[in-house]
């Protein structure tokens, strides 16, 4: 579904403009060919993580619309809460490395729809 530059540039544009509006930090995010991972830290104890997602998910179609495209998006999500014992470093890694680990690019810095936006140290 984002093997289209067009459909992960929208994607991107989404995440962080929601970004920009407060919804949350982004410390790491990458937009895969099939799927998205984003590491997020909500900025308001009203906001949660699921209407978030929604929120995005939403967005992006309406997007992509406008070029006749529509994603079905699986249901759901999968979410993981960083333990005591992650690093922030360790996880945003794992989300940068991902395009390397499947042979897109040889250094993530290369990969253009994913990157570090908050700093977290």
């Amino acid at each position: 579904m984002f093997s289209d530059p067009r459909s992960a540039g929208v994607a991107q544009l989404v995440i962080r403009t929601y970004r920009d509006r407060g919804f949350y930090r982004l410390p790491a995010y990458c937009i895969m060919p099939d799927h998205i991972h984003l590491l997020v830290i909500l900025l308001s104890p009203h906001r949660h993580l699921s209407r978030v997602v929604s929120t995005l998910k939403n967005a992006i179609n309406v997007e992509l619309r406008e070029d006749g495209k529509r994603i079905w998006w699986q249901w759901g999500y999968y979410d993981r809460i960083m333990r005591d014992s992650e690093s922030t470093e360790d996880v945003a890694s794992y989300i940068l490395m991902n395009p390397v680990r499947k042979g897109l690019v040889d250094d993530y810095r290369r990969w253009p729809y994913g990157g570090v936006v908050d700093r977290w140290y």
